[in-house]
């Protein structure tokens, strides 16, 4: 069973650090994949607009970084990436934020 490379591959962003890097990763990625056309821009409630946004292209793949919140500032903040993850039709990568390690 072979399984068909991904061509259409959607990267959320909104100019954070996180997403900065999930953007770096989704450019390797596409690389790697051979996908070589640019993603446009839309404005609304980001993860309604993620997953319309890919529905509408029929993207193979959603590629979003995430802010790493746990606890009760999630829970008051929410969380864009896990409501993209239960609203989409097809894989989500999360790209974590890079943690500072101690020596």
């Amino acid at each position: 069973m072979s399984a068909e490379p991904i061509k259409r591959v959607v990267v959320a962003t909104d100019f954070s650090d996180s997403s900065e890097r999930a953007l770096t990763v989704a450019i390797g990625f596409a690389k790697l994949m051979g996908v070589d056309r640019c993603f446009s821009t839309t404005q609304g409630v980001p993860a309604d607009e993620i997953v319309t946004h890919a529905n509408r292209t029929a993207a193979e793949l959603i590629v979003m970084g995430t802010h790493g919140r746990t606890g009760i500032r999630r829970v008051l903040l929410g969380s864009v990436a896990e409501q993209v993850l239960h609203k989409a039709r097809c894989p989500v990568l999360v790209v974590p934020p890079l943690r500072e390690t101690t020596m």
